[in-house]
């Protein structure tokens, strides 16, 4: 008995383990944001990413996370190749989960990599500012990337284009 329970154990180790200590299949290279923000409240994403394939292949599409539900692409392509490619958005409102799905021009194989730029307006992401009465501020966390498949992020970089006549001492970060 004592036996088998050993062997048993053995068993759920040998297949546990590699579950466990499976590779990272992607690699964010480069991670660059715009956010241009218009006197309107509208908002101008530009996402600039790079992934590069560690192990396996991405044969379909990346998804890229939004910031907010009120979104809408403009364009998306890939920089490499030169294609626009196509896209499909997608808003749980309920999970709260919006993001934009590129759809790859030829699949990316490990040691390969892919620039996909993408600009998105969104709406109604400024907010009024309920602690400091008279101003608006906007919350931006860039794309996030799931930890099972990608193995982190090498150059992560957000920049903020304020309405013109915005002064330096207007602004809190």
């Amino acid at each position: 008995m004592r036996k088998k329970g050993i062997l048993l154990i053995l068993l759920i180790l040998a297949f546990a383990a590699p579950a466990f200590c499976q590779e990272k299949l992607f690699y964010v290279e480069k991670e660059w944001c715009r956010l241009s923000i218009e006197k309107s409240g509208k908002v101008l994403l530009l996402y600039n990413i790079t992934i590069r394939v560690e192990k396996g292949s991405i044969k379909r599409y990346v998804s890229v996370g939004m910031p907010c539900p009120d979104f809408n692409v403009i364009t998306a392509y890939e920089l490499e190749t030169g294609v626009k490619i196509k896209y499909e958005s997608t808003v749980d409102r309920e999970s709260k989960i919006y993001y934009v799905t590129l759809y790859v021009s030829k699949p990316i194989y490990a040691g390969e990599k892919r620039t996909f730029i993408l600009y998105v307006v969104l709406e109604n992401f400024v907010y009024e500012d309920k602690t400091n009465p008279g101003n608006v501020g906007v919350l931006f966390i860039p794309c996030w990337w799931d930890s099972k498949y990608f193995s982190g992020i090498g150059d992560l970089r957000v920049e903020v284009v304020l309405p013109e006549g915005v002064k330096k001492d207007e602004f809190k970060c």
